[in-house]
C-alpha cells in the first residue's frame, strides 16, 4: 500500500502508523479520527437557534439599523455587518472577524433595552437589500401585494413587553458572544451549527 501512498506526508504517517501496531484495515478509520482531532483543535463550535437568530436580526434591523422612515432594506447591515450577515454561504467565522463581530454583539446587548419586537417574512427571493418592506401593526391586515417581492415586517411592540422573546433573544446573543471570546482567546475559527 505505501508504494500507492503520493505524498511523503501520507507516507510518514503510513509508517508510523505501522510502527505503532495499527493493522492496514484499521489505517482509515484511525486517520479519520485524527483527522476530525485536528479539526476539533482548529475550529472552535457554537450552536445556535437559528429561529432566534432571525428574529434577533429582524430587531436589530428595524431598531437600530433602519433609519426613520426607511421601507426597504438598503439599510440591513448598515451597522452591524458582521452580525447581519455571518452563517450565510460558509457557517465559518474566520478568527480574525471575531473581535469585530464581538464588539457588535456588546454594542447589540447594550442597545437591546430599547427594541421592538417585530418579525420579517416573506419568500426567501425577495429577501435582498433594497428590498421593499411592508411594515404593519400586528394584527392589523397585511397589505396586498405581489408576494413573492415584498417583505412583511409585523410590529410586535417593545421587546422588553414580550419576556420569552426576549430572554431567548438576550441568551443566543450570549452565547454567540461567548463562543466567539473562546474562539478568539483560542486564535481558531468558529465553526457555527444551527438547529
Amino acid at each position: 500500500m505505501r508504494e500507492h501512498l503520493a505524498t511523503d506526508v501520507a507516507k510518514a504517517v503510513y509508517d508510523l502508523l505501522v510502527e505503532r501496531g495499527v493493522e492496514q484495515r484499521e489505517m482509515h478509520a484511525v486517520v479519520d479520527n485524527v483527522a476530525r482531532d485536528f479539526a476539533r483543535a482548529m475550529t472552535a463550535h457554537v450552536d445556535v437557534d437559528e429561529r432566534w437568530l432571525n428574529t434577533a436580526r429582524d430587531v436589530v434591523w428595524f431598531s437600530m439599523e433602519r433609519e426613520d422612515g426607511d421601507d426597504s432594506l438598503n439599510s440591513w447591515g448598515r451597522l452591524f455587518p458582521g452580525f447581519m450577515s455571518f452563517g450565510g454561504a460558509s457557517r465559518v467565522i474566520p478568527a480574525g472577524a471575531l473581535p469585530g463581530l464581538t464588539a457588535e454583539l456588546d454594542e447589540i446587548r447594550r442597545r437591546l433595552a430599547n427594541a421592538d419586537l417585530v418579525d420579517l417574512t416573506g419568500k426567501a427571493a425577495a429577501f435582498r437589500v433594497g428590498a421593499p418592506v411592508w411594515i404593519h401593526a400586528e394584527g392589523h391586515a397585511r397589505p396586498n401585494a405581489d408576494k413573492s417581492s415584498v417583505i412583511h415586517c409585523r410590529l410586535h411592540g417593545p421587546l422588553a413587553a414580550h419576556p420569552e422573546e426576549r430572554i431567548r433573544v438576550e441568551s443566543m446573543l450570549t452565547v454567540l458572544r461567548d463562543a466567539c471570546l473562546d474562539a478568539h482567546g483560542k486564535g481558531v475559527d468558529l465553526q457555527v451549527e444551527f438547529h
